[in-house]
């Protein structure tokens, strides 16, 4: 006859319930958001990746930066611009954020380059043999490698390594 007691015992384990799910929730969500993305990886692989489409367009060495047997001294000094790639630094109190190195070996020499252009902080490449370490406060490298040919049909091997600092961005 007397049902009342049952509903409050009832609605006081569902209460019980919907607070476990709502605290599940926000505990899945608050893990999830925590972490930081880290695609220092990613973003040095994609700057490797434009930067061989600036040098190389359908397997053919840039007109611009080599004419017969010589490179083109103007693209080595105004590479950033040529490219139009940005490596500034927004405060003059932070560090170069990038750093890339680039260079040509013939097709009979890939001991010694003939043609080098480098961008960025230096003090970054020694920092990619430590990479292997789980340090997250390092740099990433990516190193790419391909052949491509100039209008007079010489065969370089050109080099490409590209870094990405970005440690305030990326990691906690």
């Amino acid at each position: 006859m007397n049902k009342k007691g049952g509903d409050k015992l009832i609605s006081v384990y569902w209460f019980l319930i919907l607070v476990i799910i709502a605290g599940g929730v926000v505990a899945m969500a608050n893990i999830f958001y925590s972490s930081p993305y880290d695609v220092r990886n990613l973003e040095s692989e994609i700057l490797s990746r434009k930067i061989a489409d600036c040098l190389v367009h359908g397997g053919e060495i840039n007109p611009e930066l080599i004419s017969g047997e010589s490179f083109k001294p103007f693209f080595k000094d105004h590479f950033l611009e040529v490219c139009n790639f940005t490596f500034e630094k927004k405060t003059e109190f932070e560090k170069d954020a990038y750093f890339t190195e680039i260079k040509f070996y013939t097709q009979n020499n890939l001991e010694k380059a003939v043609f080098e252009i480098s961008e960025g902080n230096l003090n970054w490449i020694g920092d990619c043999d430590f990479e292997k370490t789980d340090n997250e406060k390092l740099v990433r490298c990516s190193k790419n490698g391909f052949y491509a040919i100039s209008e007079n049909g010489k065969i370089f091997f050109i080099d490409i390594l590209t870094i990405v600092r970005k440690t305030e961005q990326n990691v906690n």
